[in-house]
Parts: structure tokens; sequence; C-alpha cells
């Protein structure tokens, strides 16, 4: 359950409500004593790197949204003539770490010493699927038909930092036509 209120997620329309929640998990799992705590989380995507102070560093990038005919389509009553959605959002951010710790810890043995790059990939995953009071739903509180989808890659390198593209595919719930804008049902 959502720390701040559970009824704040049926609040959400069916088209955003998985986005908003993974939105509020970052916030909540970077702040101090989270899973995330140091991440720096941009959600407006205006933060510039200047210096190693800005690393790691996750902004939203891009989303996109596919749509496909859902089941029902052409069977008998509204449902049926009007069909339903069965939509995907790809939610894409840049994950920025230090150059000098590049892919993960120098030396695993000390948990201590800064996350590479792969080591927070796997911390974001985790705090993605991890609600605030730190059990495990995949299923982004009730608003995700299946679970979560990862693809990082595009991956490139400058003197200060490395950086790659991770795009989180979200299968949302089914919904009729018109009614995307709608509240998820309770």
């Amino acid at each position: 359950m959502l720390h701040h209120n559970m009824a704040t997620v049926y609040n959400c329309t069916m088209a955003t409500a998985a986005a908003w929640v993974l939105n509020e998990r970052i916030i909540h799992h970077s702040q101090s004593g989270g899973l995330l705590e140091g991440l720096k989380f941009d959600k407006e995507g205006t933060y510039d790197v200047d210096g190693e102070s800005d690393l790691p560093l996750l902004q939203p990038l891009a989303v996109s949204l596919t749509e496909k005919v859902g089941p029902g389509f052409g069977a008998s009553g509204a449902q049926g003539k009007n069909g339903t959605i069965s939509p995907t959002w790809t939610m894409t951010y840049r994950l920025a770490t230090s150059r000098r710790r590049l892919l993960f810890r120098r030396n695993p043995d000390v948990i201590s010493e800064p996350k590479g790059f792969m080591e927070w990939a796997c911390a974001i995953i985790d705090a993605m699927e991890i609600n605030q009071d730190g059990a495990l739903d995949a299923g982004l509180e009730g608003s995700i038909e299946s679970p979560m989808l990862v693809n990082i890659g595009e991956n490139t390198a400058s003197q200060l930092s490395f950086q790659g593209i991770m795009q989180v595919v979200l299968h949302t719930k089914n919904h009729c036509r018109g009614e995307r804008s709608f509240t998820l049902p309770e």
C-alpha cells in the first residue's frame, strides 16, 4: 500500500496510473535512507550534468504509447461495438553515473563504495517494483496487466559520465475506447 493514501492511485486516470506510481516510487526511494539514496531524480528533465557532484542522475526523456485492439471487439453490446484498448506505455529515462566507477564498484567487498552504472540500474528497477512500505509489488498498485519490462541500451561515455537509456514498458489495464481519462476502478 502507498504511504500517502492508497485512494490516490485510484484518482489517477487509467492511462496514467502506472506512470504515476513509478514516479512516486522513485521519489520515495531516492530520499535519505531509501533504496536510491544518493540518486538525483530530475522529474522535470531539465538538470544538466556539470560535475561529479551531479551524478548519479535519472531523468525522464520521453514517453510513447502503443494501443492495440483488446479482447471483445466485435462482440454484441457497447463494449464489443466500440472495442477495448490494450495500451502499452514506454517510459524512457536517461541514467548517468560516474565514469570513474563505470559498470560497478571497484571493490564489491566494500559496500560503502559508490555504485557503478549496472548497480544503479538494478537498484532503480528494484525501487520501481517495491512499494513505499518495502513490499514487492510488480503490479504497480494494480495499474498494469502484467509486470513491467525494462530495456537498457544506447550507452555512451564522456570524460565525466557513463550514460544509458532505460526504457520501462508498462502494459496498463485494458479499458474501453473513450475511457483513457477515466479513473481506475477500485
